[in-house]
């Protein structure tokens, strides 16, 4: 199965972090897998040639602006695992951006599901999946009327999303809306964009240079080891470039515990040194909303001293690396001028 849908940000995403969590305790579920939240357009069965589709979904992206999302309310699907939701007012921005959407799977010949059909298309936020059915009538169904479900979301691009060999849909192409770079405003010109399996190379040659050194202190390199954690893990992370050419890798993962860790945060050694290292991670420390922020750091890499002298300070070290954690401040969008 593959489909195209539009992940929220910012706040958005953490208000509905907050709701899921505060659902499964009000029905007194296990606290399962996090939801990332989002809104489908479409749905299919199969994926063929993804070329001709990507274009397409490329020029839909490249001619809509971005806009905002607004939940308002709770909503049920019933059947055999109900379904809680946030139900999205259906307005003419969002219509446009779907019905185009579908447009292009049916120009391709894909046999969308039935419920992305225009006319039945119902846009919303999935919140818990698979509530069993004795809990649908039981008194904590009362209490979910005693809390406030708004979400507001700006919208700024859609996936697509497909199973590749695991037991969940990853992200395998990102479309960013007209106008929108999501690393603005940025003094440096940098751009990005979604890390593709076919980066390999690029982000092999990177940790070879940055940080084989440091780490090959402490274990044997292995490559086959490398690739296993690239392969799993490459949908969340996100090449930086400058002048359209892939310089570095940065990723992050807003974790259900209440905290922001950055999975990588590497920049080609021919671009350090410029100040865009201090920019890119004050970029990240604005993503966790005012929440602690986290990372490791091989204790012989001189990178400690660059995250002490922004706040970090070591949690603990376990097999040779430090975990650093800056706290939260009241922090705003980067500035227009180096950090350092």
């Amino acid at each position: 199965m593959f489909g195209v849908v539009s992940l929220l940000t910012g706040t958005g995403y953490l208000a509905t972090q907050d709701l899921q969590s505060h659902l499964r305790s009000v029905l007194a579920l296990p606290p399962g897998e996090f939801i990332p939240p989002h809104i489908t357009y479409a749905l299919a069965d199969t994926i063929r040639e993804r070329g001709s589709l990507i274009t397409r979904l490329e020029t839909i992206a490249s001619t809509t602006d971005p806009l905002v999302a607004q939940a308002n309310g709770i909503g049920i699907f019933l059947g055999t695992t109900p379904v809680l939701y946030l139900p999205v007012p259906r307005t003419l921005a969002l219509s446009g951006i779907q019905r185009s959407i579908r447009q292009a799977f049916d120009d391709e010949e894909y046999l969308i599901q039935p419920y992305y059909h225009e006319e039945l298309w119902l846009p919303h936020i999935t919140v818990v999946y698979g509530v069993p059915a004795d809990q649908m009538a039981c008194a904590a169904m009362d209490r979910l009327g005693q809390r406030s479900f708004q979400v507001t979301s700006p919208l700024l691009g859609f996936v697509l999303v497909e199973q590749v060999e695991t037991p969940h849909p990853v992200i395998s192409y990102e479309f960013t809306l007209r106008g929108v770079n999501r690393l603005d405003p940025n003094p440096f010109a940098l751009t990005s964009r979604p890390c593709q399996p076919s980066d390999q190379d690029f982000v092999f040659r990177l940790v070879d240079r940055t940080l084989r050194p440091y780490m090959s202190a402490f274990r044997r390199w292995d490559e086959d080891r490398f690739n296993q954690i690239f392969l799993s893990s490459w949908q969340e992370r996100t090449i930086v470039l400058a002048a359209g050419q892939p310089v570095g890798l940065i990723g992050h993962r807003l974790q259900p515990e209440g905290y922001l860790y950055v999975v990588s945060l590497i920049l080609d050694p021919s671009v350090q040194h410029r100040g865009w290292g201090s920019w890119l991670l004050e970029y990240l420390e604005n993503l966790a909303q005012n929440q602690p922020v986290r990372l490791h750091v091989w204790e012989n890499n001189p990178a400690v001293e660059f995250y002490l002298r922004h706040g970090y300070r070591i949690v603990e070290t376990v097999d040779n690396k430090h975990l650093m954690e800056k706290l939260p401040l009241i922090r705003s969008r980067p500035q227009t001028k180096p950090s350092r």
